[in-house]
């Protein structure tokens, strides 16, 4: 969670960055949140957590993944 958690701060701010809007803690605190509910809910909406978060995964013959975030 601690994790998930720092990705999104950083996403969070890569965002308010690019986009020249600044995002308070109130929002950040209310995305961490719905993340937080997704992640302990049913399957589906589990999986809809993955599909915000995560952009591909790809899988090497090797038995390596490269999961690009987005």
């Amino acid at each position: 969670m601690e994790l998930r958690k720092k990705r999104l701060n950083e996403d969070l701010l890569n965002l308010s960055q690019s986009t020249g809007r600044r995002i308070t803690v109130e929002e950040v605190r209310g995305i961490y949140t719905r993340y937080e509910e997704m992640l302990n809910s049913d399957v589906t909406e589990q999986r809809a957590l993955v599909l915000d978060l995560i952009e591909r995964v790809e899988v090497f013959p090797e038995g390596f993944l490269n999961i690009a975030p987005k």
